[in-house]
């Protein structure tokens, strides 16, 4: 009786070490064979069957040429084609007979699991107006609005399915008009941003996700009041994002947001007087990462 548990607890531990993530390290032209980092020292043989799968679909393959580190892959299917991409993991078995319970159960696991960490190119348009504003030195019953134009480029990858972060420049060009006395004063700004982005199931059948951002900022500020000329530091703390993105072709997507943002800058005169601004902002964005 022991000897008959100890053998299936051997079988069990063997099936479940049999199973491990590698990465496509390349595929032929003609889609027939394929290359993963399994290799001599990790007990792969010239001529040995092993099951590949992905959440989607399982294939079996023999090994053709092993070296210590690289084996390279027939499929088994004569006229099949290598359903992998190189740098995809997929999950390897040498347990050929479990291929009608294999799709399953990669089903069950999170998508995170074949993850492939993504980079994109992002661009966005925003139209800004100010809920609120304070100044140093001015009376709290001035009536001001301050509305612009904010324009950014950035870099962003994905950490998850669900997960972003992304750095960029941004150039903020506004105007500040205040009733007493009746004045416009333009601000230019320029900042290097941080943003983090969470994204949310996708809608339906659709190809539409929200997503939910944080970001700030840390740069420059420039204000004009007639021929006075006022500049120093301006920060970003925090910025808070509501979007929807939607896939338009392969790899590119169009970005619609909504944010609420404080900025705050300290700028000083010619004649070193300080002046600190502080802004709530709300705005509209529209943009496209590609």
């Amino acid at each position: 009786m022991q000897k008959r548990v100890v053998f299936f607890l051997l079988l069990f531990v063997t099936e479940v070490l049999s199973d491990e993530l590698v990465r496509i390290q390349t595929v032929s032209k003609d889609r027939s064979s394929f290359v993963v980092a399994l290799g001599k020292g990790d007990g792969i043989q010239v001529g040995q069957s092993s099951l590949f799968s992905t959440r989607k679909i399982s294939l079996m393959a023999s090994a053709v040429e092993v070296n210590r580190y690289y084996s390279l892959w027939n499929i088994s299917e004569k006229e099949g084609v290598v359903p992998f991409k190189r740098n995809q993991f997929v999950n390897f078995s040498k347990q050929i007979n479990s291929i009608f319970i294999e799709v399953p159960r990669l089903h069950k696991l999170q998508a995170d699991v074949f993850h492939k960490e993504k980079y994109y190119w992002m661009g966005k348009w925003n139209y800004s107006f100010s809920l609120s504003e304070s100044v140093s030195g001015a009376s709290s019953s001035d009536q001001v609005l301050r509305t612009g134009s904010h324009f950014e480029i950035g870099y962003v990858r994905d950490w998850t399915t669900k997960l972003d972060w992304g750095v960029g420049f941004r150039y903020d060009r506004e105007v500040s008009s205040r009733q007493n006395p009746g004045l416009e004063i333009p601000n230019a700004k320029i900042f290097v941003t941080g943003d983090i982005y969470y994204h949310f199931s996708h809608l339906g059948e659709s190809k539409i996700n929200p997503y939910l951002g944080l970001g700030l900022g840390i740069g420059y500020s420039n204000t004009s009041i007639s021929s006075t000329v006022s500049k120093g530091f301006a920060m970003i703390l925090p910025a808070l994002k509501v979007g929807l993105q939607t896939e338009v072709a392969e790899s590119k997507f169009l970005l619609f947001e909504g944010v609420i943002e404080s900025v705050s800058a300290t700028e000083t005169f010619g004649d070193g007087t300080e002046q600190k601004t502080s802004t709530l902002n709300a705005k509209a964005a529209a943009g496209l990462k590609f």
